[in-house]
């Protein structure tokens, strides 16, 4: 029992309303933009190169032609394909009708029908080099490099030209355990590159543990407009509960905890988990009064005067 409770005495503190003291820890680390498709796009047939209609920086939509190659041999070979098809489906019509009659053997009418599925498999493949003959961009992105030159012979896997992913784009950061072990809590994080501020969501945290580092990687996803590949800048993120400042905690009979006024009166309210010198999270509501100055004089229970 305290000596000002023991003479009835009211102990003069101050006080601050949760409101006003409480706040909501806010932690940061450095970050990238990554592209999940940074791609080396690749001749896949042997020509020349007759046209590259971009340039370097030039941003592209999905579908646009990047490359045009010479395509007069494929389409040669798709006709002369094609017209090996058609001679086939004739003489498999003319060997099904004399099959009829018995004037053809059975291995012959197998061997025309044998024949018309090669001669249309051979249409099919020679249809697709002609369609390789132009080089699309597979999504929308920005031309990093162009690796050919109008008029060289390029032979297949020889890459053409450079395309960065404008829209599958990541934020990665590599956290502390201790940081890792917050993100269960946050609600809100940003992408902060100078004055502007991406909004993310967390997408996953790695498992693996960086042995040199020790830190986790996390990959974070834009929600709204998306910041560009490649900019360095920073995570910052926003926990979710409110924290008081660790100069509130006071040592009461093997807890810790803060005191409150109720009635006149000082209320201890342990704080589980609370930790001597570090914030601690509460739950009370705002209006509530927190005793500041005075809090290690009082007991729980004592009168207390408050004067601010």
């Amino acid at each position: 029992m305290s000596a000002a409770m023991a003479e009835g005495l009211a102990v003069n503190v101050s006080v601050s309303t949760v409101e006003q003291v409480a706040y909501f820890p806010r932690g940061s680390a450095p970050a990238t933009t990554l592209s999940l498709n940074d791609a080396t796009l690749s001749a896949q047939i042997q020509s020349a190169v007759v046209d590259i209609p971009v340039m370097v920086a030039d941003t592209v939509n999905h579908g646009d032609v990047l490359v045009r190659l010479d395509c007069r041999n494929s389409i040669a070979v798709n006709q002369s394909n094609q017209a090996r098809l058609s001679l086939a489906e004739y003489q498999l019509q003319r060997a099904t009708e004399l099959s009829k009659d018995k004037h053809i053997s059975e291995e012959i009418l197998r061997t025309r029908k044998s024949e018309i599925v090669i001669a249309r498999s051979a249409v099919k493949v020679s249809a697709v080099d002609v369609e390789r003959c132009t080089v699309h961009a597979p999504f929308r992105g920005v031309v990093t490099q162009r690796l050919a030159d109008t008029g060289e012979w390029v032979n297949q896997g020889e890459p053409l030209v450079q395309l960065v992913d404008l829209d599958n784009v990541e934020v990665s950061a590599k956290l502390a355990a201790r940081s890792v072990n917050e993100l269960s809590d946050i609600t809100q994080f940003d992408f902060v590159a100078g004055e502007s501020h991406f909004p993310l969501e967390l997408r996953k945290i790695a498992d693996v543990v960086d042995k040199t580092t020790r830190t986790r990687e996390v990959r974070l996803l834009f929600t709204g407009k998306r910041a560009h590949p490649g900019q360095s800048g920073r995570l910052v993120w926003q926990q979710a509960q409110r924290y008081l400042p660790a100069s509130f905690l006071v040592h009461r009979d093997d807890q810790y905890g803060v005191f409150i006024v109720e009635d006149d009166r000082a209320k201890f309210v342990p704080v589980a988990g609370a930790q001597e010198g570090r914030p601690v999270r509460i739950d009370l509501p705002d209006d509530a009064l927190l005793i500041d100055k005075g809090r290690q004089a009082v007991r729980h229970n004592d009168l207390v005067n408050i004067r601010n």
